[in-house]
């Protein structure tokens, strides 16, 4: 029986898969849920380059439906008048910190920080890049406010203004949320300026200045003299899970 879309589509693929791929960030650990989650996936070691390679051909393919995406609209004359948002829920690990795969159970920012491009409706944005935190729940109030709307009862904010002048407010911090993944370890993460911290409910938080530490690999939460920062940080992460009815707190801490 003959394929029809969309499998023919992905079918074209499937001979992309192969062994090659590229070397891996140093072994970091910083806390007991990250070990299990790390040892879990190094016993797959053997396993790892045909892992890659199929998120790198997920990754083509999904690029490959993008331009076919793109051209269907421009041969319907709708492109300019198209507001499109490519975007993910989530990152992928793929080798980081010594061979670590999947998707969650750590708070490194390859799974955090996700693809968000923007493309509006006749801007003299085209090309330009912006740098404020935005959230997966800004997309709906975004996408009503440049379609002339407005939506309400969310904590997503519209990132309208951002999209056509990079000198609007920003947001001040960001929080994600992890609510555990093959272990039973939630987490929640504050982003604000070059630092995040981690708050792992069942283990070791996490604090670190990214300005200096691009790739997460030094766990700054026991040193003196990041205990500032790190108690500021931690009040105002407790304070939004009140704000918000989030019911994951450290041992000893009600919310």
């Amino acid at each position: 029986m003959a394929l029809r879309p969309p499998a023919a589509s992905a079918a074209r693929w499937i001979g992309m898969l192969d062994s090659t791929f590229p070397g891996v960030y140093p072994v970091g650990r910083v806390s007991t849920a990250r070990e299990a989650q790390e040892e879990l996936d190094l016993r797959r070691q053997k396993g790892q380059p045909r892992a890659i390679s199929r998120r790198w051909t997920a990754a083509t393919m999904v690029d490959a439906e993008i331009v076919r995406l793109i051209a269907t609209l421009r041969a319907a004359g709708r492109y300019d008048d198209t507001l499109i948002v490519f975007a993910t829920d989530h990152g992928e690990s793929i080798g980081i910190h010594g061979g670590a795969l999947d998707k969650g159970g750590m708070a490194y920012e390859e799974l955090y920080r996700i693809p968000m491009i923007v493309k509006l409706t006749r801007s003299a944005q085209a090309g330009t890049t912006r740098e404020q935190l935005v959230s997966l729940i800004d997309l709906a109030p975004t996408s009503c406010e440049a379609a002339d709307g407005a939506m309400t009862g969310t904590d997503g904010v519209s990132q309208a203004p951002i999209l056509e002048d990079a000198a609007a407010p920003r947001r001040e911090h960001l929080v994600c949320e992890d609510y555990g993944h093959r272990l039973p370890a939630g987490s929640r993460i504050l982003r604000s300026g070059d630092y995040k911290y981690v708050l792992n409910a069942a283990d070791v938080d996490e604090l670190y200045d990214r300005a200096v530490d691009p790739h997460e690999m030094h766990n700054l939460v026991r040193d003196p003299g990041q205990a500032g920062m790190l108690n500021n940080m931690r009040a105002q992460l407790l304070e939004h899970l009140r704000a918000t009815g989030d019911n994951l707190h450290p041992s000893g801490t009600t919310c």
